[in-house]
């Protein structure tokens, strides 16, 4: 019983110290846990040729700000692109043979308060009644929608972490959050 012991089981979740086996149908993390934006679009492979990709902050588009790591430009159309093809990168070839267990990815922001302010995100943003958030969801949403095409057993969990949930865009149902 000890460390969650039936409720584990009944609700199929994995434990630090153990693992449901895929017949029980299991729920698996795959790729990085958290703050994985910065995974997802490494700033280190791709601000030197793609500064656009990156948020814009004070007129100028960023590396980092104030010390910090910034995140991405949610509205760049080649940063969704990117990311998605990351995020199936994590996918191993045991998501498609052990159907019977859900996976979990996570597609969450950087360890950072410093989006994006170009024209497009604000806008974005402004639209969804938020100051931050607005970008994510649908951002996030998209991914998730591109999973659920190819992998209907794959969740993508993401974060509330220095935004809102935007007032029109609500999560897709193979979103958590």
């Amino acid at each position: 019983e000890g460390l969650g012991g039936s409720t584990v089981f009944r609700n199929r979740m994995n434990g630090v110290g153990w693992t449901i086996s895929g017949q029980l149908g299991g729920v698996k993390w795959v790729g990085p846990k958290t703050h994985t934006f910065n995974a997802l679009v490494p700033v280190e492979k791709y601000f030197d040729d793609h500064p656009e990709y990156f948020a814009e902050i004070e007129g100028k588009r960023r590396r980092e700000y104030d010390g910090l790591m910034v995140q991405m430009c949610l509205t760049n159309p080649d940063v969704l692109r990117i990311a998605t093809e990351s995020a199936r990168g994590w996918l191993g070839p045991h998501v498609k043979t052990e159907p019977e267990n859900k996976y979990v990815i996570s597609v969450t922001v950087n360890d950072s308060p410093f989006f994006c302010k170009c024209a497009e995100c604000v806008a974005v943003n402004r639209q969804e009644g938020v100051t931050e958030g607005g970008t994510k969801m649908r951002f996030v949403n998209a991914i998730a929608n591109r999973m659920a095409e190819e992998y209907p057993h794959v969740a993508v969990e993401t974060m509330l972490y220095h935004t809102e949930l935007p007032k029109k865009t609500r999560p897709v149902a193979n979103v958590l959050i």
